[in-house]
């Protein structure tokens, strides 16, 4: 017996499907998606059998032609904003050319490509590293650089950027269209703001966006000088030399000569003004908040467009209200942390949004507990909304998913997972899978990229050149031929033949290829947790900056969604990831190139860490 169940968030759809036994002669799967009263059609794939004739790059055909070799599948091709169900066939032979449809499944539950309009949370995400091989082929066919086409003219998009920002950028967009339409006020604290559509949109509330901009990172690019709004007499020369670099000064002059109130945030040393929310009132209201914005996604064409990230809309007016007060706090703070700062954000606010709770906190917020020992490593102690948090990942009941973006070293909450790998009781129990770009044991001059993968930590201690650009992109890093010239020649190898059929990807604009800061727990089971938001997930987020931390609890809706964005970004990175430590190692390349006849792997699924994933999933 086969049965099947599908997942789906507002880009693509995720089926899982199980056998109660490996299935004789069978060479994979085809996989049929149907709309309500439409006809089945065959879902398609993209790599045939090894012994096929060389195909030219990009070349699909139907999954009962070349069937899958697995027992998950994301559904790419699938529209959006449409209902689907699925179906899969075994395909049995003794070789691809002598195939039959053997044992099937019923069909799956229905599922929904798109965020419910009406419901109260409602989750959206990009499609970033996700598209990089579509990237490649637009790049290739256009003769265009990225920054060219994700940065076009103010007030202009294209067909790669409305791609890449998938439905972020597209629902992002509508919304403040209509807020502004609606007479509605905006109240935002910005950690970046340049993004092409973005910035236009915000200007055009005029009088009724409501900016808190930040200075941004502080240090300014390469070839770049410090510039600082503010100063503006010889008397300010000094304060000048000492002032962060604004790479906001372009967005701040517009929205300024857009006549929107803007409040500058220039923070210096360990602190980052590092929110990413927008709060809208009811309409023609000035001051009534009733919904807010936030999530990973800074307001930048990077943000955007070529980084992973989520936003995330809580149409609830108490959380929006606890929204508002911080941003009215932080107007009133200027430049400066108060010592009242963090007393403000010592307590959470939380509310039930129909059958969810949600519960906002903000930093920085007092630290608790012992106050760390000087050398301990983790100098910011513990928090109370790290602490809050943490008992959700250690009272995990099913399996954890996360993506993480330099959470630090000590105390943080990757620290809190990674340790129940460590517990033999906890790990037999769990299935645990994500990535992040830090690992916490690889000391403060590393930023290596790791993978819990099914339950096993995958790490690398090379340093941020190649890590964060290369699993994203198949190329070698200049700086490496300095550094190991028989693995990037290993590396190069394998670049090669894999370019006979994928196209040359590009390095993306910056090093940060996942963004998002979002931990799921138990997301199919009985209390599923979503925690996100612009928070950093740990200490010196808690203790130096200016955050969110939103954590929903009982929407399994939500929860979902945010799995089966977690399960694509991580595929997407780890294929590239191990070939890239495979030769730096000079261990042997990942040869695997086609479909098996037979399929000798299929027995791996039914034991191991391979069945408890599906176990997880299904």
């Amino acid at each position: 017996m086969i049965t099947v169940k599908a997942y789906a968030n507002c880009d693509h759809a995720y089926v899982v499907w199980v056998a109660d036994k490996p299935i004789p002669d069978c060479l994979g799967f085809a996989l049929y998606r149907q709309p309500p009263g439409g006809e089945a059609e065959v879902v398609d794939t993209f790599v045939g059998p090894k012994t096929e004739e060389k195909i030219p790059a990009g070349t699909n055909r139907p999954s009962t032609v070349w069937p899958i070799q697995k027992f998950m599948w994301s559904d790419y091709k699938a529209e959006n904003q449409t209902e689907l169900r699925y179906q899969v066939v075994a395909m049995c032979g003794p070789d691809f050319d002598h195939m039959k449809p053997g044992p099937k499944s019923g069909w799956s539950n229905p599922v929904t490509l798109m965020t419910p309009v009406g419901a109260p949370v409602q989750a959206y995400f990009n499609r970033g590293i996700v598209a990089t091989q579509w990237v490649a082929r637009q790049l290739a066919s256009s003769k265009k650089s990225l920054k060219a086409l994700v940065d076009p003219d103010a007030g202009t998009t294209n067909k790669t950027r409305d791609f890449l920002g998938g439905e972020l950028k597209r629902f992002l967009l509508e919304l403040l269209d209509t807020q502004q339409k609606a007479g509605s006020h905006v109240y935002a604290s910005l950690f970046e703001l340049n993004d092409p559509e973005v910035l236009p949109a915000l200007a055009k509330f005029g009088q009724r966006a409501h900016i808190i901009l930040s200075d941004g990172t502080h240090a300014p690019p390469k070839g770049k000088k410090k510039t600082n709004t503010k100063a503006k007499s010889k008397a300010t020369t000094k304060a000048r030399s000492k002032a962060p670099f604004d790479e906001n000064s372009d967005a701040r002059a517009k929205l300024r000569a857009a006549h929107a109130e803007v409040h500058d945030r220039m923070v210096t040393g360990e602190h980052f003004s590092h929110h990413k929310f927008i709060v809208f009132t009811e309409s023609m209201n000035s001051t009534k908040p009733a919904a807010v914005w936030t999530g990973s996604t800074n307001l930048t064409y990077g943000g955007v467009c070529t980084q992973a990230n989520n936003g995330i809309l809580i149409k609830d007016a108490q959380i929006a209200a606890r929204f508002f007060a911080q941003w009215n706090e932080l107007a009133k703070d200027g430049d400066e942390y108060p010592s009242s700062l963090p007393q403000f954000d010592a307590k959470s606010t939380s509310t039930s949004v129909e059958a969810a709770k949600v519960t906002a906190w903000f930093s920085p917020n007092p630290m608790i507990g012992p106050k760390p020992k000087k050398g301990a490593g983790n100098k910011y102690g513990d928090h109370p909304d790290l602490r809050f948090a943490r008992s959700f990942i250690q009272n995990a009941q099913e399996g954890i998913l996360f993506l993480v973006f330099n959470p630090g070293y000590q105390g943080t909450l990757l620290n809190d997972i990674l340790d129940l790998l460590e517990n033999p009781a906890k790990n037999k129990k769990l299935y645990i899978h994500g990535v992040a770009n830090q690992d916490p044991t690889g000391g403060k001059d590393k930023s290596p990229l790791i993978f819990v993968h099914r339950n096993k930590k995958v790490g690398t201690k090379a340093d941020v050149e190649n890590n964060i650009v290369l699993p994203a992109a198949i190329s070698v890093p200049s700086g490496g031929k300095k550094k190991d010239k028989d693995a990037v020649a290993a590396l190069q190898k394998w670049v090669k033949m894999v370019n006979d059929y994928w196209q040359s990807e590009t390095g993306g604009l910056g090093m940060v290829r996942v963004h998002s800061k979002v931990i799921v727990v138990d997301p199919f089971g009985k209390h599923p947790v979503v925690m996100t938001g612009s928070h950093n997930l740990g200490p010196k987020a808690s203790a130096q900056n200016d955050d969110n931390l939103v954590i929903i609890e009982n929407d399994p809706v939500t929860a979902a969604q945010y799995a089966v964005n977690i399960i694509t970004i991580y595929n997407q990175y780890r294929w590239r990831f191990m070939q890239q430590e495979a030769a730096k190692q000079h261990k042997q390349l990942n040869q695997w190139n086609g479909l098996d006849a037979p399929w000798t792997s299929q027995s791996s699924y039914f034991g191991g860490d391979k069945a408890k994933e599906l176990k997880f999933w299904s």
